[in-house]
């Protein structure tokens, strides 16, 4: 059939932008929250509890400011202001950020309700309340921009009775040259795959391969030689054939959404310890997504321009490590080694002293510092699999373990062996990007011990000699990064040439 072409557009022209507020304001821009949205989903202590992806602020509201405009009105991060527009004023704390324009100040909508719930109930501050009824011609929305506000600083800073610490924000933004997050640019890493298979230098051996057991042996107390711990386990040692769980995460595909955090508190029945204790630093988070600005290393260039060119996002979770330093300081043995590589935790050995914690490098054990209850319906949500535990415990990841014996039960009941992708902890399930692959890293055939030895797999600090049983991706980028960290020359596939000596790990691999 003929096709007739679409007569030319008609020519457009652009009306001089109209802003409402006062002419020398900031322009304000109202955004939906990734969390709450436009607020529906706000009354959920889950949603409440979870930090911001970009600005890892819970619990509260915020204004972001461009650190330019900051300086220039006299503000530092945290300072309480009065965000005054022609239909209202709200108050809330300043988070200075520079991937916002100048002369601009954003607000997050989702907070500040009056009656919505006892949990968000007079939580936050609400930048509806700024903007008038307008709505644009063309669609028939509320119109969210064309507005300007003024800020007055209230005179109460970053430190006042009701915030001990001013304004929270859980992290921090630069990695000071410690190679935790890296990334790999597009080119180099063209140039690293056409140098054939990845290869981590030292991965023939089998302590740092991590098959089996290994940890922290409790001294005999008993003659009965049933009771010794079978040979082949002692620390540093490994049963051949054995299975040993692990993971790999890929960087280049996180998008810092938090899912997988979410699915970690309703899987592993972690509480909720609101605002007071989260300023105080006593989360209870198995999984936590870490965010650094990538290029940079020093936290004054956290506030340059081109800090946000680079954003980095990190699962961070325990590192079921081969050689766990949380382990050998236990008094009471509550943290130990199980024979197929998970560093585990008895809830009902442990006495508090946080031994484990300080021994952690990761900082990802947690304490309990009290017994938080979960009232009526709210009990019914309680996984019957995982332990709820007291007052006084220190709890971590267990990569998912009963999920892990529920699969091991079903494959001795149907009378074979584990299939490769079996078992799918919490937080693989449900990431929809994708970003974690989990299994037996001790089957050369499986899916994790095909993606752990890519190019771009490194291991968080990996320098440590831990061995840890979870395996990073870098993130791929358009431009060349900066690392920083230990760093070594390039190291071809089965070529020992450049390797670090035996124990010893690079923090930094693929030969940039």
């Amino acid at each position: 059939a003929p096709v007739q072409a679409a007569p030319a557009p008609a020519s457009v022209t652009f009306q001089a932008p109209r802003y409402e507020g006062p002419a020398d304001g900031l322009h304000l821009v109202v955004y939906p929250s990734i969390r709450f949205y436009d607020g529906r989903t706000a009354n959920r202590p889950w949603l409440l509890e979870l930090p911001d992806p970009v600005t890892k602020v819970s619990w509260e509201s915020w204004a972001e400011l461009h650190p330019d405009t900051a300086k220039r009105l006299g503000l530092a991060q945290g300072d309480e202001v009065e965000i005054t527009s022609p239909h209202g004023t709200i108050t809330t704390r300043i988070y200075v950020y520079p991937g916002v324009v100048r002369d601009t100040v954003a607000v997050q909508m989702g907070l500040g309700h009056t009656g919505f719930g006892q949990y968000t109930e007079g939580v936050g501050a609400n930048p509806m309340k700024l903007l008038g009824a307008s709505v644009d011609p063309a669609t028939g929305a509320l119109l969210s921009a064309g507005m300007k506000v003024r800020l007055t600083p209230t005179g109460r800073g970053n430190v006042t009775r009701l915030f001990p610490r001013g304004l929270v924000e859980q992290g921090v933004r630069v990695q000071h040259d410690r190679a935790i997050s890296q990334a790999v640019g597009l080119t180099q890493l063209v140039q690293m795959d056409q140098k054939g298979p990845g290869h981590i230098p030292g991965s023939e051996k089998k302590i740092f391969q991590l098959k089996g057991a290994g940890g922290f042996v409790p001294e005999e107390t008993t003659t009965d030689p049933a009771a010794y711990p079978p040979a082949g386990t002692e620390y540093g040692e490994y049963i051949e054939n054995e299975t040993r769980w692990a993971m790999v995460v890929d960087l280049a595909r996180c998008i810092g959404c938090s899912a997988c955090v979410v699915a970690c508190f309703a899987e592993n029945n972690i509480p909720m310890v609101g605002p007071t204790e989260i300023r105080k630093g006593r989360d209870l988070h198995w999984l936590r997504i870490e965010r650094y600005f990538g290029t940079s290393r020093h936290e004054e260039e956290a506030y340059r321009d081109d800090a946000t060119d680079d954003v980095r996002f990190l699962p961070m979770l325990c590192q079921h490590c081969g050689q766990a330093p949380c382990e050998p300081v236990c008094p009471v043995y509550a943290a130990y080694h199980t024979p197929d590589g998970l560093n585990g935790q008895v809830y009902n050995r442990c006495v508090g002293t946080r031994y484990c914690a300080n021994n952690c490098p990761w900082k990802v054990r947690v304490f309990n510092w009290f017994t938080y209850q979960f009232a009526e319906p709210l009990n019914w949500q309680l996984n019957p699999d995982v332990t709820v535990r007291e007052k006084g415990v220190m709890e971590k990841c267990t990569f998912c373990v009963q999920r892990i014996h529920e699969a091991e039960r079903t494959a001795s009941s149907e009378g074979r062996a584990m299939r490769d992708g079996e078992v799918v902890p919490a937080c693989v399930q449900t990431c929809p990007t994708e970003v974690y692959v989990f299994g037996n890293i001790a089957d050369p055939n499986s899916a994790v011990a095909k993606a752990a030895t890519t190019n771009r797999g490194y291991r968080a600090l990996g320098e440590l000699n831990t061995h840890p049983a979870i395996v990073y991706l870098q993130k791929v980028t358009l431009h060349t990064p900066v690392n920083g960290g230990h760093t070594a020359p390039p190291v071809a596939h089965g070529s020992t040439e450049g390797a670090p000596q035996e124990g010893h790990e690079p923090a930094q691999q693929g030969g940039h």
